[in-house]
């Protein structure tokens, strides 16, 4: 299994996000698979729910949508230019 990266902070207030992954029924195929997404516990800001889809896992589709925003805003010590 991949590793999952590491979530950058919230873009909106800078807190500290967290990944909840969870087991479910698939909408479409009716098997049970991984879910997850991303939220902030400060802002409440969320990223949306993933599924896996045989090629990435719930959780590695959830954390590359949540750590996706502009090089210029990453700060530079996350790979941006920074202030």
């Amino acid at each position: 299994m991949a590793e999952v990266p590491v979530l950058l902070l919230c873009p909106f207030c800078g807190g500290e996000p967290s990944l909840h992954t969870s087991k479910g029924e698939s909408l479409w195929s009716h098997e049970i698979v991984g879910w997850a997404r991303v939220s902030c516990p400060d802002c409440d800001a969320s990223g949306g729910n993933y599924c896996d889809d045989g090629e990435l896992s719930a959780a590695s589709q959830a954390t590359e949508a949540w750590n996706m925003r502009e090089p210029s805003a990453l700060p530079a010590d996350q790979g941006g230019e920074g202030e």
